[in-house]
């Protein structure tokens, strides 16, 4: 432990994995801060599991130890909370005094807050208390759910101490940032605190804060896949991520591990990056600051800032804080200052330094209240008196103004979505319309295109549809050796053996429509039945002669044959009068 002595306001960030304290000691003239005590003390890992707390009476114990082993005087403590139960908005307002937002404010956070409003702790900021010139302003606007802020409240309680802010961590971060670094006007910078089981991003420009988010990633993840992967339990698995030798495993197995989760984080803080770019004029991210006690994990700093081609350096939160260094050790700082950022930053809420946020989530603060006005005279309380009917009306009619505006804010901003909706519908409806005419264009030419299959296919004849045929009736036990077009009966002439053979071969002979086969089979009964399929296609063929089968040897091919065809001719268009179709 290190330890010193003081009395003031004391930052203590209650994370999932250690309790962290941090006081400090504001100096005269120049802002700056004197580090008075730093301190941790670990978590058992069931004790917060994704921000809730669920053993109370080990955190009490941790805060209790704190205070007793360092000697802590005071009992006044900041905290800060953090997680999908916090929601942070820049919202823009007409310009008004600090009085009439005060009144309104609870009004206005009804349009951004996803909760309902009695269930939150609500507070709220001006970013810039100057006149812009457009009769608007920016607002900082944070609400936290009761029951978030209750539970860390409570334990601070329990432990005897008294929290008098509970801020976000996200903007103790960007405090203890703002204190020590001096920050161009012109330069983003990305602060990066990754905690055991949750990861804040808050992107700054100049002192500003542009854009938050809070991602549950942390160590824990890095912790679990070393688990799972060497099947160890938790305390080896920590010591082997933090690079301390384990008997039993080198640290050469644990690298590739560490650079998978690495690879994941990575992936996450693509999509913040990604998304503050799209919603926001920003094209690079000068800076990356790293802070908390993940941030440590071997090569993080190198990976990001080769993914995201910028600077990465850690954040040091002391690095304008003055310390006594026969009290605290150059090595007991760089040893614990990862982890306490956060600290530092709420611990510097006991100061009165404009350029810091001032954001307060404590339940007795509660924004939309207007602020308490001084006890009048004696002599002016009889003048208020007789004013108070007409006081009375103008906070009725004030009440009744912003209730309409509510109102009409809320239905005007209701049918504004409405409208939207059905525009994409319209645009959509549009779309398949135009892909409707498009595909009864392609139904038109496809069915074009399959008449005129259809018609070609009608009027095939000659060989074409001779071939076809054939094709269709011909057995395994035929082989074609010759199909020609053309030949004359007269040109057929008996030989010795009786055979019918053609005197011209080579000539064309006779007219288009007729055609001869030549082939071989096995078998002449094979050929004969070849020839009675053939014999029966009368439909197309008027004229089909099987000429003579006669034997050439044994063999598969012992059988010559020759058949002869003349196709019918296409009908005209005109039947005569005799009722036939013209033939050859």
């Amino acid at each position: 432990m290190i330890f010193g002595r003081s009395k003031g306001l004391v930052g203590l960030d209650i994370g999932s994995s250690s309790v962290k304290l941090v006081e400090l000691k504001p100096l005269k003239g120049d802002q700056k801060w004197k580090l008075v005590n730093i301190a941790m003390v670990p978590l058992s890992p069931e004790v917060i599991v994704d921000g809730s707390v669920m053993d109370s009476t080990m955190v009490v114990d941790a805060i209790t130890q704190l205070f007793t082993e360092n000697k802590i005087k005071s009992n006044d403590v900041a905290i800060a909370v953090s997680g999908h139960s916090v929601i942070i908005k820049k919202i823009t307002m007409a310009y008004m005094a600090a009085e009439e937002l005060a009144e309104s404010i609870r009004w206005e956070a009804e349009s951004y807050i996803p909760f309902d409003i009695d269930d939150v702790n609500l507070d709220y900021q001006v970013i810039d208390e100057e006149d812009r010139g457009d009769g608007n302003m920016d607002v900082l606007l944070v609400a936290a759910k009761k029951e978030k802020v209750s539970e860390y409240v409570s334990v601070v309680q329990q432990a005897g101490k008294n929290p008098v802010v509970v801020d976000v961590d996200s903007f103790a971060l960007q405090n203890s940032l703002t204190a020590n670094y001096e920050l161009s006007d012109l330069q983003i910078t990305a602060l990066i605190n990754i905690g055991a089981s949750v990861m804040n991003i808050n992107i700054i420009q100049g002192g500003t804060s542009i854009f938050w988010r809070d991602i549950s990633f942390g160590g824990n993840l890095y912790t679990d896949a070393i688990q799972k992967d060497l099947g160890v339990d938790f305390d080896t698995a920590e010591q082997l991520k933090q690079g301390e030798s384990v008997e039993g495993f080198q640290f050469d197995r644990v690298i590739p591990i560490i650079k998978s989760v690495t690879n994941d984080l990575g992936v996450e803080v693509q999509k913040t990056f990604d998304f503050f770019k799209a919603t926001t004029s920003a094209e690079k991210i000068n800076r990356i600051m790293l802070s908390g006690g993940c941030s440590r994990i071997l090569n993080l700093d190198d990976y990001l800032s080769e993914r995201f081609d910028a600077p990465v350096e850690m954040l040091n939160p002391f690095q304008s804080i003055t310390y006594n260094e026969k009290q605290f050790s150059s090595e007991d700082i760089h040893e614990i200052k990862a982890s306490a950022a956060i600290a530092s930053g709420l611990a510097m809420r006991s100061g009165g330094n404009k350029q810091l946020i001032h954001i307060n989530l404590i339940a007795g603060k509660k924004a939309g209240t207007a602020p308490k006005t001084a006890k009048k005279s004696t002599g002016q309380q009889s003048e208020l008196q007789e004013n108070a009917i007409l006081i009375m009306s103008v906070l009725l009619a004030f009440a009744l103004v912003f209730t309409m505006r509510h109102f009409v804010k809320k239905e005007l901003r209701k049918q504004q979505t409405e409208e939207a909706t059905l525009k994409a519908e319209w645009e959509q409806l549009k779309h398949w319309e135009e892909k409707k005419e498009t595909y009864e264009i392609q139904k038109e030419l496809l069915n074009e295109k399959i008449k005129t299959i259809s018609d070609l296919q009608d009027q095939r004849q000659g060989p074409v549809q001779l071939m076809e045929d054939i094709y269709n009736v011909l057995p395994e036990s035929i082989w074609l050796k010759e199909i020609r077009q053309g030949y004359d009966r007269g040109l057929l002439a008996p030989t010795k053996s009786g055979r019918k053979v053609y005197q011209l071969p080579g000539r064309n002979l006779g007219t288009p429509r007729e055609f001869v086969v030549t082939g071989f089979a096995s078998s002449a009964e094979a050929i004969t039945n070849f020839a009675n399929k053939v014999l029966s296609m009368n439909q197309r063929y008027n004229d089909t002669v099987l000429n003579d089968i006669f034997q050439t040897g044994g063999g598969p091919q012992e059988y010559t044959f020759n058949l002869y065809f003349q196709t019918k001719k296409k009908k005209s268009a005109e039947v005569p009068p005799d009722g036939k179709a013209g033939g050859g």
